[in-house]
């Protein structure tokens, strides 16, 4: 067959009538840099279910995803864009944080996924920057959300916005390239904020979904939830729930701090304790105590349940935490060390930063600051046996000394103060 009656042929068939799940196990192998490597399996990957689920209804207008790092969503919108290259094609932009990071995402990651989908290569050009992909069906745009003069293009039928913590404009700026296609679709993804950021604002906005497993002995459905306490996410408190492990002398050391790793003996061998081994997650309801094997059954069977089911056709929002991906890395174990590790850091110090991460990176929450939290009592805990004008003790850290003067209409009122981290 000539080339032309071979452009003609591909022009004139129909789009494929698999579910776009279907076609991705089907059409897709990824390579070494995406989490899930390979011929594509969805078996154990409810947030990519749910989400490519929802991106395949022609009547959304915006998917957006607030979610942990980490857990494969980047691979979800690869997807979603190789099957609108090879099935139903539109002027598409796709816009990440900044020119460096689209560049490097583009030549690491892209680029070998549309070479690796037979069904997308035979449509791409043989020439391409990382800015510019002309499919034979479509043009494919890479932005930097950095600056009004990038987005500066023509229209676009299909928005991917991607990393949009991380973006210095915001995105209704974006927005404006999709007003001339009635039917423009957003796919935005993005990993935990702060609270009532852009990102939230628009979860908060859609349909408000969870992933949910169903308690294999009460068969209460219920989303992955790592603890008890009220949270940006979840505005009421529960009895139990949740990641917990035994406090006792298997996860306690002499002195009384967390045992986290299991202890190894001389000759190598591993005795079941720590809270790494011991963590498990509690049904809120019947209490029943799940172990880290019972998570891929659980993983298997889970899908995804919204609060806000009016929204659901055309404005889905999803979110989903660290305990949704398969690998012992993501584990009800090491999400309790993460935790436990930021908790120290807090109370020895006083630094909030790694519980802000585990907030956002692990659990995928919008993080809230604590400082509305702390009691008269904490912070009088911290208070050491110091003359005025004295300094801090060498063995406090690293300080700095800062002047702040008020001008007033005939003199100045200074104050001179020691800053120490914490």
């Amino acid at each position: 067959m000539s080339r032309t009656a071979q452009f003609i042929s591909d022009a004139l068939r129909p789009p494929s009538r698999l579910p776009l799940a279907q076609w991705a196990e089907a059409n897709v192998r990824l390579d070494h840099t995406s989490y899930v490597q390979g011929r594509l399996s969805l078996e154990f990957y409810p947030q990519l279910r749910a989400f490519l689920k929802h991106a395949d209804n022609q009547r959304m207008k915006r998917l957006t995803v607030m979610k942990a790092a980490q857990t494969a969503a980047t691979t979800g919108m690869m997807i979603a864009l190789l099957n609108r290259i090879a099935e139903n094609p539109v002027a598409a932009m796709w816009v990440t944080a900044n020119a460096e990071k689209a560049k490097e995402y583009v030549n690491r990651r892209l680029f070998p996924a549309l070479l690796d989908c037979p069904a997308v290569r035979a449509l791409a050009p043989a020439d391409w920057t990382w800015r510019l992909v002309q499919f034979a069906t479509m043009d494919l745009m890479i932005r930097g959300a950095v600056s009004k003069q990038e987005m500066t293009s023509d229209p676009v039928g299909l928005m991917v916005c991607d990393e949009r913590r991380e973006w210095q404009i915001p995105v209704e700026l974006v927005r404006q390239r999709m007003k001339t296609f009635g039917n423009a679709q957003e796919i935005s993804i993005g990993t935990a904020g702060v609270v009532n950021d852009s990102l939230h604002s628009d979860w908060r906005d859609g349909s408000q979904g969870f992933i949910h497993f169903t308690c294999p002995k009460c068969a209460h459905s219920q989303p992955f939830r790592f603890g008890k306490k009220k949270t940006a996410l979840f505005p009421e408190a529960r009895d139990i729930g949740g990641v917990v492990w035994p406090d006792d002398e298997r996860t306690r050391n002499a002195d009384g701090s967390w045992k986290l790793e299991a202890t190894v003996n001389p000759d190598g061998t591993r005795l079941g304790d720590g809270v790494r081994c011991l963590a498990e997650y509690q049904c809120e309801k019947c209490g029943e105590k799940l172990p880290q094997s019972a998570r891929l059954p659980l993983l298997k069977t889970a899908v995804d349940v919204h609060r806000n089911g009016k929204m659901v056709e055309q404005f889905p929002s999803l979110h989903w935490n660290f305990m949704v991906m398969p690998g012992d890395a993501m584990d009800f174990g090491a999400g309790a060390v993460t935790f436990l590790t930021a908790m120290a850091a807090l109370k020895a110090s006083g630094n909030q930063e790694p519980l802000r991460y585990f907030v956002t990176d692990d659990c995928g929450e919008p993080w809230e600051m604590l400082a509305s939290k702390i009691e008269a009592s904490d912070i009088m805990a911290r208070m050491g046996n110091y003359c005025v004008g004295e300094k801090f003790k060498a063995e406090a850290g690293e300080s700095f000394t800062l002047m702040t003067v008020d001008r007033q209409k005939g003199h100045l009122i200074y104050v001179i103060r020691q800053w120490l981290k914490g």
